[in-house]
């Protein structure tokens, strides 16, 4: 079993928002019949669809290199049977690792995510590409649209992760696109 994702953002927005509206085969752009479905999931299609390609552009930028500490040769997602997650970067010669989970909620990321992260998906992780935390330095991040609470970034900070809020992430994308 695959999963097979469209990489046009325009094609994925039809195909779940506008392609289920369609009457006979042809769409009918009556907004009553179509606006209410978008306006209800548009929040969860971008957090589990745009935010992560951008966390995962993030990372591939320039600008991201020094905050992480190495350049990725490998940058993705990770799904498995028992984990997911959002943004993994590797380099496989320097054995370095980066875990990224994406938040796109209204409210500053908790501790529970970061916990989650560093405690339960990290080990899972780990197994699942067949290496040793010891023989690894691993880096985490949180991509969150609205930040984090004081406890979140502290616990960050003490373990070397980062924070990457949605300002941070466009003005440093927006800076790589303009060299």
């Amino acid at each position: 079993m695959g999963r097979y994702h469209l990489s046009d953002p325009f094609l994925r927005f039809y195909f779940r928002f506008l392609a289920p509206a369609a009457a006979g085969g042809t769409l009918s752009y009556r907004p009553e019949r179509v606006l209410p479905g978008i306006q209800s999931g548009l929040r969860a299609f971008v957090g589990g669809t745009a935010w992560e390609e951008l966390a995962r552009q993030w990372t591939d930028s320039p600008s991201s290199v020094e905050q992480i500490g190495f350049q990725p040769q490998a940058i993705g997602s990770h799904w498995s049977r028992k984990v997911q997650v959002d943004v993994v970067a590797v380099n496989w010669q320097s054995r370095q690792l980066l875990l990224g989970e994406c938040k796109w909620i209204g409210d500053p990321v908790d501790r529970k995510i970061v916990r989650e992260l560093i405690e339960q998906k990290t080990p899972l992780i780990l197994a699942d590409m067949k290496v040793s935390a010891d023989d690894w330095q691993i880096r985490h991040a949180i991509f969150s649209r609205n930040g984090a609470t004081e406890a979140v970034q502290q616990e960050l900070a003490a373990q070397h992760g980062m924070l990457v809020d949605l300002t941070q992430l466009y003005v440093e994308l927006r800076v790589d696109e303009i060299r």
